[in-house]
């Protein structure tokens, strides 16, 4: 159990396992593995006997990433209502981990290197710059905010 200060409340949150009651009940499914794929390249240049240059560029694709979902403490889309139907009046909302969403990282790495002979040795002089970019490519559906289990309440007005 952890307590989230959500819009200014604070609220005990049960954490579950997707196989626990309170998580199915709010559509919680099996995890499966996350799986990657790395990508990944690069050229060295030495102009001259003390100055390397390297260039690497990396991409890495994982999917099915498992991350901490919502929290389902509502009253309007019915997660409260079910959390009571199961006798789980003890918590103010739930949260599980899911396969929430695929990510693609990509970028380069560019390196310098000098080295500068000396009386006491050498020095060396070492330079980097990186440049990455995190996609997210996939965001999976939250079950629980696409369906209706609880009784709908609906207002309208007309003019």
């Amino acid at each position: 159990m952890v307590t989230n200060v959500i819009g200014g409340t604070p609220e005990d949150i049960g954490v579950f396992p997707v196989t626990s009651v309170a998580a199915q009940v709010l559509g919680a499914k099996p995890l499966k593995p996350e799986k990657s794929f790395n990508l990944s390249g690069g050229l060295a240049f030495t102009p001259r006997d003390n100055v390397t240059f390297t260039v690497d560029y990396f991409r890495i694709t994982i999917t099915d990433r498992i991350l901490l979902g919502a929290t389902f403490d509502d009253t309007l889309a019915g997660s409260r209502f079910l959390l009571d139907s199961i006798g789980r009046t003890d918590i103010a909302g739930v949260q599980y981990f899911t396969n929430g969403m695929d990510t693609r990282t990509q970028g380069v790495d560019l390196t310098a290197n000098l080295r500068v002979p000396s009386s006491a040795g050498s020095f060396e002089f070492t330079g980097g710059l990186n440049y990455t970019k995190n996609r997210i490519t996939r965001v999976a559906p939250c079950r629980p905010c696409s369906r209706r289990t609880a009784p709908r309440r609906r207002a309208s007005s007309t003019r």
